[in-house]
């Protein structure tokens, strides 16, 4: 028995629930009148309370910092249920902080956020969680517990953190920084982000680079910087050729690991362009003969402009010879 009572009535209790003794009775007060019924808890009791009231008028109740004080009127044989009950509380954060809404259930209720509540009569629960909720991946809970599900006895009032660890990705590009007849050369980079495209810095990465169906590899294995960013040296690509290149992050207790993989396609060797012809080239010879035929034409002109002038002076002076 968790409780005792005192009353300026006359009244029975009745245990309504004998697995946990107590936490569910029927109180019967006979008498008329005003009463008052003090309940001395050993444990405050968590408010509002569930009651079930029969024949009472007027009911009212309040916690004074010693008892749970009920007051009303009675007309006859009145009856009280108790249902003692407390609160669970669940807060949900991933592992760098952030608060995280998940969907878990308490026995068979659904309860959806990141910050839940949950007033329940004192019985065994089972708390179940999601093992992984959009990426996030379940770590445990601050107190040490590390399964998903969790057996508890609701006989006092009881609060939990629960913890997930945050999604990771990572980007590999090819950066270009020369090239030769056989080769294209450059390198490749890393980004390692979470799931907030922050980045997650001195973290161990691994790049796989195949190429001919995976008769050859090369790995390249290193830290991130504060950028969250790995660089291979540079390399010597074959031109025109196929490769693959593979990235992964192991995960730790922070992050979960990712993997990506993405192909690239070297550039062939330019062809050799001909002397370019231009426009001059192609129609030059036109252009002189143009030239030329024009230049004729003109010296062409030009002597018969001159015959005619000669032609003109001659017949002039026969026409003066034959005046005198």
């Amino acid at each position: 028995m968790n409780k005792s009572l005192i009353s300026n009535v006359n009244f029975t209790i009745s245990d309504l629930y004998p697995k946990f003794p107590f936490t569910n009775c029927r109180l019967l007060l006979n008498g008329s009148g005003k009463f008052k019924l003090y309940i001395n808890y050993r444990d405050p009791p968590l408010l509002p309370i569930p009651l079930i009231v029969t024949n009472i008028t007027d009911l009212d109740y309040a916690w004074d910092g010693n008892y749970l004080v009920l007051s009303g009127t009675l007309s006859s044989i009145g009856e009280i249920n108790i249902t003692d009950c407390y609160k669970l509380s669940l807060t949900i954060k991933d592992r760098l902080g952030n608060y995280l809404p998940i969907t878990l259930y308490v026995n068979t209720t659904k309860y959806t956020g990141y910050s839940i509540e949950a007033l329940l009569q004192i019985e065994n629960y089972t708390i179940i969680l999601p093992l992984r909720e959009r990426g996030f991946e379940f770590y445990g809970y601050t107190d040490g517990y590390n399964k998903t599900e969790r057996n508890i006895a609701m006989n006092r009032n009881m609060a939990f953190t629960i913890e997930y660890k945050v999604p990771t990705k990572i980007n590999v590009t090819f950066v270009k920084t020369g090239e030769t007849e056989d080769y294209v050369t450059g390198y490749f980079e890393a980004e390692l982000l979470d799931y907030y495209d922050d980045p997650v810095p001195y973290r161990n990465v691994t790049l796989v680079l195949e190429w001919r169906g995976g008769t050859y590899r090369k790995f390249f294995t290193g830290t991130t910087d504060s950028r969250g960013v790995f660089t291979t040296p540079v390399l010597e690509l074959y031109r025109d050729e196929t490769y693959t290149i593979s990235g992964s992050f192991e995960g730790d207790d922070i992050y979960v690991g990712t993997t990506t993989q993405t192909g690239i396609q070297t550039e062939a060797l330019p062809e050799e362009r001909g002397e370019e012809i231009s426009l001059w080239d192609i129609y030059k010879n036109q252009i002189y003969a143009i030239i030329i035929l024009a230049a004729l034409l003109i010296i062409l002109g030009i002597i018969a402009v001159l015959k005619r002038a000669k032609k003109i002076i001659v017949e002039e002076r026969k026409y003066k010879y034959v005046e005198e």
